[in-house]
């Protein structure tokens, strides 16, 4: 009986090797595909998109201050775009200091547009070639739209009229007029604004894993 009991043991050995060795080379796989996913990943983001850290509060309540967001290398400007603008040829005659290298906002008007704001706050665009004037429904918007003396432009050719989505706190078209649609160098697609819980944490793990510097800052 006991030679039985041995050699039932000497068989269901090997056995146990194996479920552990299967279990490890499972482990391995997946922790080298993850591995490869983080570089492959890599390697197209720095291609197509660059990161950029929301500071301040001029976007409110669509991008809050701190966020990180794609923006698009290669783009066409629309209107509703959230696009990243270059301000270092703009500050002159504005309020936006040398610490300010690009600012964060959205395009409402383009070349040949005219934008009015009404006294209640509410934006009305009379798009290029068009006869009159329609409402912009801003759901992105939580309160009334405020001027600045004055209350109606007209985008020239190449240009673009711009606000922050928070429209009592934001530095935009409504003081310092429309910029040169030259001046955008990207585009944060929607995606990257739906998933920016996830894209900043995960953009915080891999600064932190490889040691990045900060990323290009958006006010």
């Amino acid at each position: 009986m006991e030679e039985e009991t041995k050699e039932l043991v000497d068989i269901q050995k090997p056995k146990k090797k194996n479920v552990l060795w299967i279990v490890l080379s499972v482990l391995f796989g997946v922790l080298t595909f993850a591995v490869l996913a983080f570089f492959i990943a890599d390697v197209v983001l720095n291609i197509n998109y660059f990161v950029v850290e929301v500071s301040g509060i001029s976007m409110e309540r669509t991008l809050q201050n701190e966020d990180y967001l794609y923006a698009k290398k290669r783009f066409t400007v629309e209107r509703g775009d959230i696009v990243i603008i270059d301000v270092e040829n703009h500050r002159e005659g504005t309020f936006f200091g040398e610490d300010t290298e690009f600012i964060i906002k959205r395009v409402i008007g383009m070349e040949g547009d005219t934008v009015r704001i009404s006294e209640e706050g509410a934006v009305y665009l009379k798009y290029a070639d068009a006869a009159d004037f329609v409402l912009l429904e801003e759901s992105y918007v939580s309160a009334p739209t405020v001027t600045y003396g004055t209350d109606e432009w007209t985008v020239g050719e190449g240009q673009i009229f711009f606000m922050g989505d928070n429209r009592t706190d934001s530095y935009d078209s409504r003081r310092v007029g429309c910029f040169e649609t030259a001046d955008v160098v990207g585009v944060v697609p929607q995606w990257s604004v739906d998933m920016k819980r996830l894209t900043t944490g995960w953009e915080r793990f891999r600064s932190a894993l490889r040691g990045q510097d900060a990323p290009s800052k958006g006010q």
